[in-house]
């Protein structure tokens, strides 16, 4: 690994007057971001964490590996039925590889998950995993938030994470529903 690195950024030099030079290594990073919320009941925690790729100068091209979505129960005594989360995710900006289009803007997806299992961690993968999107134009993005669902006897509440984001944006993720 460190040799190829060294070889990468050496010039290559053949027989004689031949030089080759080789492409210069562009700055990739993984980072993660995550976004918590409590239900009002204090019963259950909700967390998001985006999990992207970065690259270009500025960091201004992000690919999102995967959003994980973990519910936590954090009153055991309280006598709640099934709760549910949906997490609703988003992308605009220009597309530099992996996709079609200019700009690109998928529908917004969401995926609910009934039941979950607390503690327990749910990766969920967008749909345009792969692609890199240029997220430094004022509205491109790479978004999410999660809902939980928090249901006991007859009432039922809902508690939302704030917006999970990479790029710029004032777009508003909620879902059409309560």
């Amino acid at each position: 690994m460190v040799l190829s690195l060294l070889a990468a950024m050496l010039l290559v030099t053949g027989r004689g007057d031949k030089q080759l030079d080789l492409p210069a290594i562009q700055h990739v990073a993984q980072y993660s971001t995550k976004q918590c919320a409590t239900d009002s009941s204090g019963s259950f925690k909700i967390c998001l964490t985006q999990n992207y790729w970065a690259r270009g100068q500025y960091d201004s091209e992000i690919k999102v590996e995967d959003y994980v979505v973990k519910v936590t129960r954090l009153d055991p005594s309280q006598l709640v039925q099934t709760p549910k989360f949906m997490i609703r995710m988003s992308t605009v900006g220009s597309c530099r590889a992996g996709c079609s289009g200019y700009p690109w803007q998928p529908n917004p997806r969401e995926v609910t998950v009934s039941s979950p299992v607390s503690g327990q961690a749910y990766s969920i993968v967008p749909p345009w995993n792969n692609a890199w999107m240029f997220v430094a134009t004022q509205g491109y993005h790479q978004c999410a938030n999660a809902t939980l669902t928090v249901k006991r006897y007859s009432s039922t509440w809902t508690q939302r994470t704030q917006n999970t984001c990479q790029g710029t944006t004032s777009v508003d993720l909620r879902s059409t529903e309560g």
